[in-house]
């Protein structure tokens, strides 16, 4: 028998005609476990595109209702009437709870519960209050947090003091919390943020009750020569990208009326810490005046 001959491009031929066969003989065998597998992948994809979708509109409601109970704590305080007040702080109430017990601890969990102990603080409920405000402290891992809590915690012991002056311990305890919101709410080169500044204007006030003039009168020099803007304005710069500014316009707008209202109870702060400290060194003056006739 003559030897046939077969060329390499031949062979090559063969090859690939075999592995088409085979390719086709295997899609034929596997063509339902291969339409399964590809629907489940198709499944997957669009399971997580929407739920990637609800997540954010979750989120986006989240916000809505943190921003919403916020506003009917603001409203109930500015409210001449009790009873729309009481009405105010039963709503803000109802969705501070209901976020706590959503969120818990995170970030979401711990402002709800901020807002809470503010509902309950203008209820007069000081107890209350200082309760959600420790549990905020103790959730907190930032140092920002931290410091709005133990302010928020002063006002609860000193506002209980001032209803039973009898309870010196009220006094010390007010007086801790303001000094952990002043050393938490510190910047460095000079700054202040609200927050340390409210918590320095406390302190001066007890300092001047408690006959501490010198004391007193270095707090509000603080205040007052401290910087007029804090670092954290810096953040509300606006911004020449018009996709961002489209993309985060709401949280943006909400940023800069923040940033604008810190300014101005910063300036408040410095307005009222100049006042305080010419009044102390007229006093001062007034003290001093007598001591050098007599002599």
């Amino acid at each position: 028998m003559a030897k046939v001959h077969i060329t390499r491009k031949e062979l090559k031929h063969d090859e690939v005609k075999d592995a088409g066969r085979s390719i086709l003989e295997y899609l034929d065998v596997h063509r339902t476990s291969l339409l399964t597998g590809a629907l489940i992948v198709l499944a997957i994809i669009v399971a997580f595109r929407v739920g990637s979708s609800m997540v954010g509109r979750h989120h986006a409601e989240t916000a809505r209702d943190l921003a919403l109970a916020r506003s009917y704590y603001v409203q109930s305080s500015r409210q001449s009437d009790p009873a729309s007040s009481e009405n105010r702080l039963d709503m803000a109430l109802q969705i501070a709870n209901r976020l706590v017990d959503e969120y818990g601890t995170s970030k979401t969990g711990l402002e709800a519960l901020y807002v809470k102990g503010s509902c309950l603080y203008l209820r007069q409920d000081y107890d209350g209050a200082a309760a959600a405000f420790q549990s905020c402290i103790d959730g907190a891992e930032d140092a920002s947090m931290k410091a709005q809590g133990y302010l928020a915690l002063g006002y609860c012991f000193d506002s209980k003091a001032f209803l039973d002056s009898s309870d010196a311990e009220l006094g010390a305890k007010a007086r801790e919390a303001f000094e952990k919101a002043r050393d938490l709410g510190a910047e460095p080169g000079g700054g202040l943020s609200y927050v340390a500044a409210d918590a320095m204007m406390n302190l001066a006030e007890m300092d001047v009750e408690a006959g501490k003039i010198d004391e007193a009168m270095k707090a509000y020099r603080t205040i007052a020569d401290a910087r007029s803007m804090t670092k954290d304005a810096n953040r509300f710069r606006s911004d020449d990208d018009t996709q961002e500014r489209k993309k985060g316009g709401d949280e943006r707008l909400r940023m800069v009326q923040e940033g604008v209202r810190e300014s101005l109870t910063q300036f408040s702060f410095q307005r009222t810490a100049e006042e305080r400290l010419a009044q102390l060194e007229v006093r001062a003056q007034a003290s001093a005046a007598p001591e050098a006739t007599s002599e």
